[in-house]
This record gives structure tokens, C-alpha cells and sequence, in this order.
């Protein structure tokens, strides 16, 4: 699991979502514009994942790894994540994300739920978006 999640560190989005299903049911929690649930990881990468990065430098959005419990023979999971970026406008996009998600018997991710500081994501939005 951690091979998995050391793509995002990497930035290679790619590999990691290679590891999650086409109908992944991700829910991004909370009242922010990226927030929702989406059933696919193309609705996903474009409505929620690609917006934030767009409002971020060149580096765009990295996430590092923290902790990983669960997983293994066990079907959930939670990953603890971090963010350390730079908008656009100079500001720190600096945040923190829980992800608890469900594994396949195939090892790919087929549900998500993505808790992370709202606020945060709400204000990068509206001071970096055009």
C-alpha cells in the first residue's frame, strides 16, 4: 500500500490512480467548491482534483504520505496526507488530508471518502481560480 501512495508523492498521478477503480465512488467532504460525490475517477481528476491544482504553482498539488492504518486482509484502510504548496497568488497551500478508503480483491480502490481543511480549499479557489 505504501508503494501505492508514494506515487502522489512522486507526483505521479498516473500510477496511482491506476490503483483506483474507473466507478470509484470518492465523496470530497464538506461545502467547498470541490466538494461532492463522484462516481468515477474522471468526473473526479476533473471537477475537484484538477481545479485545486490549477490554482497552484508549477509544482501543483503533491500529497506526502503521513500514516497508512488498516489494509492488508482488512478491506478499509485510512491514510493520513499532507500538502505543502504554493498558490498561484504566492499564498502557503499548506493541508492536511484524511483518506479512508475500500480495496477490491484486486487491490484497487473502489470507494473514498477525502476529509481536508475546507476553508483552505474554499479561499485557494476563490483568490486563485480564473
Amino acid at each position: 500500500m505504501q508503494d501505492i501512495f508514494s506515487n502522489l508523492e512522486a507526483g505521479n498521478y498516473a500510477a496511482f490512480f491506476s490503483y483506483v477503480a474507473d466507478n470509484v465512488h470518492w465523496t470530497v467532504t464538506d461545502t467547498h467548491p470541490t466538494s461532492g460525490e463522484f462516481n468515477n475517477k474522471r468526473d473526479l481528476q476533473k471537477d475537484a482534483l484538477s481545479r485545486i491544482s490549477n490554482c497552484l504553482d508549477s509544482d501543483g498539488l503533491v500529497l506526502r504520505v503521513i500514516n497508512i492504518a488498516g489494509g492488508g486482509t482488512q478491506p478499509w484502510a485510512v491514510a493520513e496526507l499532507e500538502s505543502n504548496g504554493i498558490t498561484k497568488k504566492g499564498d502557503k497551500f499548506d493541508n492536511k488530508y484524511a483518506w479512508v478508503f475500500r480495496w477490491n480483491e484486486e487491490g484497487v480502490i473502489e470507494e473514498l471518502r477525502a476529509y481536508m481543511d475546507s476553508a483552505l480549499v474554499e479561499r485557494t479557489i476563490r483568490e486563485n481560480e480564473k
